[in-house]
């Protein structure tokens, strides 16, 4: 079915060279793949078709997909800076899909090792990403330049990206030599047969957050407004009146920003750069509130009063109280037992200002472990106690779940819940959290307290050991299953790598299931032996490569998909597998928070995708295309 699509795509861009833009996981690489292969398969022998932006990782990709298919004689094969000048000259001489960095193809080009006459054409991988400075646009350039004949498509999955700026989708075009425009949404009619002929039985689940969360919530989008109004007041050259509050939850918010700001940035101060720097720290906090347990969240907190963040105009705010406040409430609760009957139980932190010998002799302080449950974690559990139940029903002893996540933090935090439990997850933290406390009114209180009354330390140690020996029966009477946890590892956590897959069995052994050379894999954890397992979970990190979900699925053929952290193209790839495998049952967990900024951001993404093509479908309208700005024609020519 998914073929079905890709084949549409090129009956349109076989003939004429053009810019395509995918909606957001639909495989636009699969598509230009399936390009190279009918090129190759009508060109001479020796003839090459050049990859720009083509990372190691998604070639990977690719190789798998078209030797997958029978098409191995179009897999592409990356040229790297380890490549000599001869080894160079040989692989072109070889021909076939070759993917380089367009450093590597400015000095082949200028230096003739590459053979331009045998170049049958060029495919561009992210194409947004062309503009006239870069090097890809160079590339071309140098390309048209000496070959007036062979082709350059390009394709893209970020149709926002086209809209930024004046006229970008224009301008983009003329750096690719390109007049044409495909847009292929997710609304398109093709798009829609492929996929919605048999989708998926979707269980949409909402869980609403807890009172602590949707006040912090609350509070971090007020002080966003706030920043947002003191930016405004701190220079006119900044134009506000079109961008929306959901605009600053986007990275791209800063880049909308100093472009209006492109001129002048060097000459402003701190009061515009600060509230762009507070902007995308109150985003960060907004991303992690869903996402971390309440003490790593106070602690991401904690940490905006030992860096510069004093200088953050709105942390005088009464917002900012409020969400330091209550992210230390969802941790713990002190009050300071006085000597003083009259100053008895007062909190602790309006003692504090500093005033190390406020403490009086016989002073301590209570402190009473709260540990808020992330409500995401309890909802999961009923999930996968459902898809336990569903297994029986349909007589799978052993039902396989693929949880999609966003990134290794949330991977390891459901790893060690699954196996834990939550409330032994959160005392383990809470300890390390007390021993590594360096506040001096703590510190001071428990010293004094240890040294002059001994008997008021004990009552108060005693009654936090009680309340966290209590937290950690809870956990062990919890009659837990055992799961056998997959993951997908990184090699390297800041780049976008192929994954590898991970088993950890019953006795903590892990077996690879994919054995690839130069990538490390740790298992999250493993299940007992004494138990006996009920769901196989997979713990998969969404990354960014095209087809990395989709080929998971393919691999382990799931009945149960737990989409954890919503993301679009996540959700496209989920749809795409369906729409291959129609005879299938699969079932889909949707989880988000209720009323949340999570769900705001996803639906808003979705929205911002459908906008930016109805935006190129009235601008490829009225677009206006130089006689030769595809380059083929000579000066003479066009006089």
């Amino acid at each position: 079915m998914i073929m079905r699509l890709y084949d549409k795509i090129l009956e349109e861009v076989r003939d004429e060279d053009g810019l395509v833009v995918l909606g957001h996981g639909l495989g636009a690489p699969f598509a230009f793949a399936n390009l190279v292969d009918s090129v190759l398969s009508n060109s001479s022998e020796g003839s090459i078709v050049l990859g720009l932006q083509i990372s190691p990782a998604l070639a990977a990709e690719l190789s798998r997909h078209v030797i997958e298919s029978g098409k191995s004689s179009s897999a592409p094969r990356v040229i790297t800076s380890d490549y000599s000048i001869p080894e160079r000259r040989e692989v072109y001489a070889f021909g076939g899909f070759l993917a380089a960095t367009a450093r590597i193809l400015v000095h082949d080009f200028l230096r003739s090792v590459i053979p331009v006459n045998k170049v049958v054409g060029i495919i561009v991988n992210d194409a947004h990403r062309v503009h006239e400075t870069t090097a890809e646009a160079f590339v071309l350039r140098l390309y048209r330049k000496n070959n007036k004949e062979g082709f350059i498509k390009a394709f893209t999955e970020e149709p926002e990206a086209l809209r930024k700026g004046f006229h970008n989708c224009e301008k983009i075009m003329r750096s690719l030599y390109v007049k044409r425009l495909f847009l292929w949404p997710r609304f398109h009619e093709v798009v829609q047969d492929v996929l919605d002929t048999r989708p998926a039985d979707v269980v949409e689940l909402t869980q609403p957050m807890t009172t602590s969360m949707l006040a912090i919530q609350q509070s971090i989008l007020d002080a966003t407004a706030f920043c947002l109004g003191e930016l405004k007041r701190a220079n006119r050259n900044v134009d506000l009146t079109e961008i929306k509050i959901e605009e600053a939850l986007y990275r791209s918010f800063h880049d909308i920003i100093k472009n209006q700001l492109e001129g002048v940035w060097h000459t402003t101060g701190a009061k515009v750069r600060q509230p762009l720097e507070d902007l995308k720290f109150l985003r960060k906090l907004l991303s992690n509130l869903h996402k971390l347990d309440c003490i790593q969240f106070h602690e991401l907190v904690e940490s905006l009063r030992q860096g510069d963040g004093f200088q953050s105009t709105w942390l005088m705010t009464r917002e900012a109280d409020i969400v330091f406040t209550l992210a230390r409430n969802r941790v713990y609760r002190s009050t300071l037992r006085c000597s003083n009957t009259m100053e008895a139980y007062l909190p602790a932190e309006e003692k504090e200002n500093g005033k190390e010998n406020y403490l009086q002799d016989g002073d301590s302080v209570v402190v009473s472990p709260v540990l808020e449950l992330n409500p995401k974690w309890n909802l999961l559990e009923d999930v996968l106690k459902e898809i336990e139940s569903d297994g029986k029903r349909i007589e799978n002893p052993n039902p396989r779940a693929i949880i999609f996540v966003r990134d290794e933090i949330t991977a390891i935090q459901i790893s060690q819940f699954l196996c834990k439990g939550g409330e032994q997850m959160l005392v383990d933290d809470f300890e390390r959290f007390l021993k590594h406390r360096s506040n001096r009114l703590y510190r001071n209180a428990i010293q004094k307290s240890m040294t002059h009354t001994k008997e008021d330390i004990g009552d108060s140690s005693g009654g936090l050991q009680t309340t966290l020996t209590q937290f950690s029966r809870a956990g062990e009477e919890k009659n837990r299953k055992a799961y056998v946890i997959v993951r997908s590892q990184n090699q390297e956590m800041e780049k976008e790598d192929e994954r590898t897959v991970t088993v950890a069995g019953p006795a903590g052994a892990a077996t690879r299931t994919e054995d690839k050379p130069d990538l490390s894999s740790l298992p999250i954890s493993a299940s007992s032996e004494r138990a006996q397992t009920k769901v196989e979970i997979v713990l998969s990190i969404v990354s960014n490569i095209p087809g990395n979900v989709k080929r998971l699925l393919d691999d382990l053929q799931p009945s149960f998909v737990v989409i954890y952290d919503p993301v679009v193209h996540c959700v496209r790839q989920v749809e795409m597998y369906k729409a291959d495998h129609p005879g299938q049952q699969l079932r889909v967990y949707f989880v988000t928070y209720e009323e949340s900024v999570e769900q705001k951001r996803y639906l808003y993404s979705v929205q911002r995708e459908q906008e930016a093509f109805e935006a190129l479908i009235r601008e490829k309208e009225t677009m206006i295309i130089h006689a030769n700005q595809e380059g083929r024609l000579e000066d003479e020519q066009l006089e």
